[in-house]
């Protein structure tokens, strides 16, 4: 019997025939009113519709019944240590983020927390990526939208663009009852159940994302970008920097500064990796600078796109790809070249310039 968490919502026990529930209140939930159906519920409902044999624990990080979610990024940190402290061997997890710079916050109580539990994510519901669903030791999971599987089917993607590998079809007639279609949301406990069934076989929960291969694949949906996006999102164009002379690091401490200060959300391309920022893609050569802009603008929240670069590439890519403004990197100034203007400006008030530049 292996123990799930179910980080959401409060879930109300009544709607699980009685099971019996562990609850960790981080954040004041108290409890539901009468008649309120919450989120977490809902969740809870779809794991134990496709579960058995197991304990649950719900950990309660946001108050109400549902809506949009938003909860404080370290909020979600506490409740993932929770998960150690109380042995969870799954964690069931719709409360996610597309402001990638939340990363810093949960990448390392991630990674700890995958050396002893299966850590299943839902994808946002916008298909974009999102932490920490789109990290390599977390299950991603997304709803069948295809319709391609039967009722709590599961297959797998391998290369998902966006990093959720695992697909999931939580078309239940009990959803449906209660006025709520499929999503990435109830994806995710029909991942973690698929989890749990696979511990209490007798794999250990941190070998659970070895398995993933051994689910059938997710191909008839690969063979059209339609099934993931629609037209408009195909015509989206973003601002370009191109950043020469800069480490990762040095791109990524601008990218916090950036929305820090401004709001503003960036990714970036590379062509050396970018270890476990997800906000970084890596790109195989200059050549791949234009393809890696296109998926970039579909698969990323992001209101501009950083190409980091070495001083020696910097005319390969001016001619593959559309450039804003190209900033060198040069001790503690950057040189800004853009529209035929050239100036310096020192590097730490480079993103205040970047934002004034794209402002107009």
């Amino acid at each position: 019997m292996s123990k799930i968490a179910i980080i959401d919502y409060l879930v109300d026990q009544g709607m699980l025939y009685g099971k019996k529930i562990e609850v960790i209140d981080l954040c004041g939930a108290g409890g539901l009113g009468a008649g309120l159906l919450s989120h977490g519920t809902l969740c809870a409902m779809a794991l134990d519709h496709c579960a058995s044999d197991y304990e649950l624990v719900n950990i309660a990080i946001f108050k109400g019944s549902g809506g949009k979610m938003f909860t404080d990024i370290k909020l979600l940190a506490k409740a993932l240590e929770a998960c150690i402290d109380i042995g969870a061997e799954v964690v069931s997890l719709s409360a996610v983020s597309t402001i990638l710079s939340d990363s810093r916050h949960i990448y390392g109580i991630t990674k700890e927390l995958s050396e002893r539990a299966a850590i299943v994510g839902a994808l946002d519901n916008g298909q974009c990526v999102t932490v920490p669903s789109s990290y390599p030791h977390v299950i991603g999971a997304q709803s069948d939208r295809a319709g391609l599987l039967p009722p709590g089917g599961l297959a797998y993607m391998a290369g998902e663009p966006s990093g959720a590998h695992v697909f999931a079809n939580c078309s239940f007639d009990f959803l449906r009852e209660h006025g709520r279609g499929p999503s990435n949301s109830f994806a995710a406990p029909v991942v973690a159940a698929w989890a749990n069934g696979l511990i209490n076989s007798g794999v250990q929960a941190r070998d659970v994302l070895a398995h993933l291969g051994s689910l059938p694949p997710y191909t008839a949906a690969a063979e059209g970008e339609a099934v993931f996006m629609s037209p408009e999102d195909l015509a989206r164009e973003l601002p370009v920097v191109l950043l020469l002379g800069a480490s990762i690091g040095d791109c990524a401490q601008i990218m916090d500064a950036l929305y820090e200060r401004h709001g503003y959300q960036s990714s970036a391309l590379s062509l050396t990796d970018g270890g476990y920022d997800v906000r970084i893609m890596r790109v195989g050569s200059a050549e791949g600078i234009e393809e890696g802009l296109r998926l970039t603008g579909k698969r990323y929240k992001t209101d501009l796109i950083f190409v980091i670069a070495p001083e020696s590439l910097a005319g390969g890519i001016r001619g593959a790809a559309p450039i804003d403004i190209t900033a060198t990197w040069r001790g503690g100034v950057a040189h800004l070249e853009y529209e035929g203007v050239r100036e310096t400006v020192p590097i730490h008030g480079l993103p205040d310039r970047i934002v004034g530049l794209l402002q107009g």
